[in-house]
């Protein structure tokens, strides 16, 4: 895990400040467990999607995303940057909040 290796670093003066944006591959990233209420068809879906983001072949951050107002804000074959996502100020598409 990451966070062991960060810390070994840290504790032996090898470690060396760097941006770091873990994901599903690494279990930085997961889903909390889906409820009995969820039928299993979606459970299965989610945990379809769930491996097909951990494996690289799909980045959430690359559009097209549009804006929970509908608008385009990551245009088809774009993804945001780091400092992009860091200043994101909106909810996208799906979102309620």
């Amino acid at each position: 895990m990451k966070y062991v290796e960060i810390v070994r670093q840290a504790m032996d003066g090898t470690y060396r400040t760097e941006s770091y944006w873990g994901g599903m591959d690494e279990a930085v990233v997961d889903l909390a467990p889906l409820s009995d209420q969820v039928p299993d068809n979606v459970k299965a879906l989610v945990a379809e999607e769930q491996e097909f983001i951990a494996s690289g072949k799909w980045d959430v951050f690359c559009g097209p995303i549009n804006g929970a107002n509908g608008n385009l804000v990551v245009a088809e074959g774009n993804c945001l940057t780091d400092e992009e996502m860091l200043s994101m100020d909106y909810f996208v598409e799906g979102v309620v909040g």
